[in-house]
């Protein structure tokens, strides 16, 4: 086990090329376990945890379960969603698509295919409210708050969907992290 000093790129945190600042994702004292990608001549180490971060997606999201989703990328072949969950998940544009989805458009979805390397796949289910807004840089932290809080305790989720209706429960305001100013 190495214990010191290294750099963590946002690259190698998530695959959501939005994300332009590690700013709010980490709190000191956070513990990760990351992998060695680089070592330069003057011995400063590059770490990657995003093996890991997709490993925890792939363990804690389901198909079947429903997620508000927003528009990040799109082409021919298929659209790309950050989830308010802060996972990255894929559709495939379909003839029967009422509509067809534009930039910064949110959804809910419905997962059908969770990839052991944290690939997801989903279908629209519908379009989401108006009011429904997704901070991406809030909801990676989000997503890495809870890969940290993993490997500090068991940690539940509650609140899952089972539908995309009016009657399901309401997103949380909070995050579902806190850290500590010391």
């Amino acid at each position: 086990m190495y214990e010191g000093n290294g750099a963590i790129h946002l690259s190698q945190v998530t695959r959501i090329k939005q994300l332009t600042s590690l700013s709010g994702i980490f709190a000191v004292g956070d513990l990760v376990t990351a992998r060695v990608i680089e070592v330069s001549e003057n011995k400063r180490l590059r770490f990657s945890i995003l093996d890991e971060i997709s490993k925890s997606i792939a363990t804690r999201f389901h198909p079947g379960e429903y997620t508000y989703a927003r528009l990040i990328s799109k082409n021919e072949n298929s659209y790309r969603w950050i989830s308010e969950k802060g996972y990255p998940l894929y559709t495939v544009p379909s003839p029967l698509d009422e509509v067809e989805p534009s930039w910064m458009t949110s959804i809910c979805s419905r997962l059908t295919h969770v990839n052991r390397t944290g690939y997801v796949r989903a279908e629209i289910e519908e379009m989401a409210p108006e009011d429904m807004e997704i901070d991406p840089q809030k909801a990676i932290a989000d997503l890495v708050g809870y890969y940290v809080d993993e490997r500090l305790a068991d940690h539940t989720e509650e609140g899952w969907r089972t539908s995309c209706t009016s009657r399901m429960p309401k997103r949380r305001a909070d995050s579902a992290r806190t850290t500590h100013a010391s």
